[in-house]
């Protein structure tokens, strides 16, 4: 934003040369006089966009677009076209984004009951014993996780090593990510999937 200048041109403070120039749209408005007259600092007179709450400042009356607005962020608004990129422009979008556009929340780390030591992996933790039934499936209880690298990973050390309880049955682990891909995975428990660790 502070790149987008504006069409209409002053002149500015510190400005050898006494040319017009273009002012950034940052700057408009901000409580500092940059241009000689200060017509920086007026509200009317530069183009617009919006009402109310929705009106900001644009380089000409030809960029008026729709935008998301900002509350209690340095960023006053953030175009449509660059909502929901991931990126936290604003201070709330992203929250925004998840209940507008129904985005589900992706676990990526595994259930562990009373004692980092046990992990339970999908439908193997404490109360879905009747989805263990439905599937016909059980849940064993494994022997300690064996890395199949031999240096320390996902912060464990052979002394920690977690004890696994996961489906007896293989699984399809498209939609598994984070830990318990890892974990699933380099069990064998999935088809065709390979351990990332390997």
């Amino acid at each position: 934003k502070c790149f987008h200048l504006t069409i209409t041109q002053c002149f500015r403070k510190g400005n050898p040369e006494m040319k017009l120039r273009p002012l950034p749209l940052s700057w408009l408005g901000d409580g500092v006089m940059d241009c000689l007259d200060g017509k920086d600092e007026v509200r009317t007179g530069w183009p617009t966009c919006g009402r109310g709450l929705t009106e900001h400042i644009v380089i000409s009356n030809a960029t008026c677009r729709d935008v998301f607005m900002c509350k209690g962020s340095s960023v006053n608004f953030v175009d449509y076209g660059s909502l929901c990129d991931g990126a936290e422009s604003c201070g709330s979008e992203n929250s925004v984004c998840k209940v507008s556009r129904s985005l589900p929340e992706v676990f990526t780390s595994v259930y562990h009951y009373k004692s980092h030591h046990t992990k339970n992996l999908l439908y193997c933790i404490p109360g879905m014993a009747e989805l263990v039934v439905l599937k016909k499936d059980s849940c064993p209880l494994h022997s300690p996780f064996r890395y199949p690298i031999r240096h320390k990973v996902l912060g464990f050390v052979d002394s920690q090593r977690p004890k696994l309880k996961l489906p007896a049955n293989k699984q399809i682990c498209d939609n598994l990510y984070g830990e318990t891909y890892v974990l699933m995975s380099c069990t064998g428990s999935c088809y065709d999937a390979k351990c990332p660790l390997t």
